[in-house]
């Protein structure tokens, strides 16, 4: 081609080495902006990512070529988040040839890079963790999260896929690749965990109600459920086993406290200040939930809700609502959903309807309200059928993270934007009940986690303070329980 381009005549020699060196230049740029890559592609990784991420270690060019590198995005606000990096922290460890880079889609402000630094301490991940300001997620034109990108050493594109596709591609990978190459892949860990999360703040997950008096929260800072009187703020903390990794769902139903475990995908029964574990063998169901066998594995179990001696328990990771009959044999069924990952509504039967992270369940009449995390709305099964209620519509949440009934009506708060909502679910009508964005509450109110209702009463559990939110429904009084 070189050798044609010298019978041309000088202008258009000029030109041609003007266009190329033009192409050159712009060629970084136009790739980047480009996500229709083609497998063996090469893309310079550097030019299109941030080089700092927010648990230290400067991405450069080395860096890249050190191992197969995979880029994940996603939004770690909320469900999906978190079981993202579970998932890519189990990844991690089983192939240490991989080189993970997970980038949240959120505005780079005071409050995500608190968010995301807290992520790195509580799950101290070998791999970055970058908040991106949506520049890559642009760059990309990603528009579903989570989104995977696997590049080889070379950085030439391997391919796009799902996170749940990673484990069955990567086998057949490594073996393709290691026989093709002369080269070894380093298989030490470019970002190191430290195992010394330590924080004055506690980090609140969920919260329960033991009795008109005292409340029970869980907590990830100590790893360690509590238990505290609302009229003075005594803290007594409960006696859970030490292999206890992530306390988090909460129910108190006939002098016995229920908590799941997710962090071991397990479910206890807590009585006589002795912790038993009921469901769950330790381990992540990682496909579809089944097996009837109260020792079957359960994959992040979000919520906990006791009816007639049956619990509910939304299980995030599989896409599905399963029931437990709290009988002599223990044993588990699918509630609701299809264990399919769905990107949209899907309405239907509850069997064959889908999910996508459901959490946090409450039941009203003949009625089960749960949210539907990865869709962010308000999902309901009744009379066999799951549907998505109307009043969704009018329900502008960006992230809702806790539901709570009181006769006829639902709260629902958004995690996000700081607000809390009612909902006459008789009406339809849905209200602003409380923005905690108003000043008179923000200086707590800052990552607002969960809310319960007892007695008149609604309580709204604050991450990162030490301090417990109370609202009197009734004459809409407000206070704070500090401990």
């Amino acid at each position: 081609m070189l050798k044609g381009t010298f019978t041309y005549p000088f202008f258009l020699l000029m030109k041609t080495i003007f266009l190329l060196l033009f192409s050159l230049i712009i060629g970084k740029i136009s790739i980047a902006q480009n996500q229709d890559w083609q497998k063996g592609d090469k893309i310079d990784l550097s030019e299109i990512l941030p080089l700092r991420p927010t648990n230290g270690k400067t991405l450069n060019q080395s860096f890249f070529e050190q191992k197969v590198n995979i880029l994940v995005f996603a939004d770690l606000k909320n469900v999906e988040g978190l079981l993202l990096i579970d998932d890519l922290i189990l990844l991690q460890k089983n192939y240490p040839k991989i080189q993970f880079s997970l980038f949240d889609e959120g505005p780079i402000n005071s409050n995500n890079k608190f968010w995301v630094k807290n992520f790195n301490q509580l799950f101290q991940p070998n791999f970055p963790v970058i908040s991106d300001d949506s520049l890559v997620f642009k760059k990309l034109k990603i528009e579903q999260t989570p989104s995977v990108f696997v590049f080889k050493p070379n950085q030439s594109f391997i391919g796009k896929m799902q996170i749940e596709e990673l484990p069955n591609m990567l086998e057949p990978f490594f073996a393709e690749f290691e026989d093709s190459t002369k080269t070894e892949v380093s298989l030490k860990p470019i970002f190191s965990s430290k195992n010394n999360f330590k924080t004055q703040y506690p980090f609140n997950q969920k919260l329960g109600c033991v009795s008109d008096s005292e409340l029970v929260f869980s907590n990830w800072s100590d790893t360690s459920i509590n238990q505290i009187n609302i009229e003075h703020g005594k803290i007594i903390n409960l006696n859970i086993p030490e292999n206890v990794n992530r306390p988090f769902a909460l129910y108190y139903a006939d002098k016995e406290l229920w908590f799941s475990d997710i962090g071991n995908h397990n479910i206890y029964k807590y009585s006589e200040d002795k912790a038993e574990k009921i469901f769950g063998n330790g381990k992540r169901e990682t496909f579809r939930m089944q097996g009837k066998d109260p020792r079957a594995p359960l994959n992040f179990p979000m919520d906990l809700l006791i009816e007639n001696n049956v619990l509910y328990t939304p299980l995030a990771g599989a896409h599905q609502i399963w029931e437990y009959y709290l009988n002599t044999e223990n044993k588990g069924y699918y509630f609701a959903g299809d264990a399919n990952y769905a990107s949209y509504f899907k309405d239907g039967f509850r069997y064959e309807a889908s999910l996508r992270y459901p959490i946090d369940v409450e039941k009203i009449g003949n009625a089960y309200f749960f949210i539907d995390a990865g869709l962010n709305y308000i999902r309901q099964v009744e009379t066999g059928y799951l549907s998505t209620p109307s009043f969704n519509v009018d329900l502008p949440i960006e992230n809702p993270v806790a539901i709570a009934a009181s006769d006829l009506y639902l709260f629902v708060l958004d995690g996000l934007s700081k607000k809390l909502y009612m909902v006459d679910l008789y009406t339809k009508k849905v209200e602003l009940y409380l923005d905690f964005n108003d000043k008179k509450y923000l200086k707590k109110f800052q990552f607002p986690k969960d809310i319960v209702i007892k007695q008149n009463n609604l309580f709204v559990l604050i991450d990162r303070k030490k301090s417990i939110g109370k609202i009197n429904l009734l004459n809409g009084n407000f206070s704070w329980i500090d401990y």
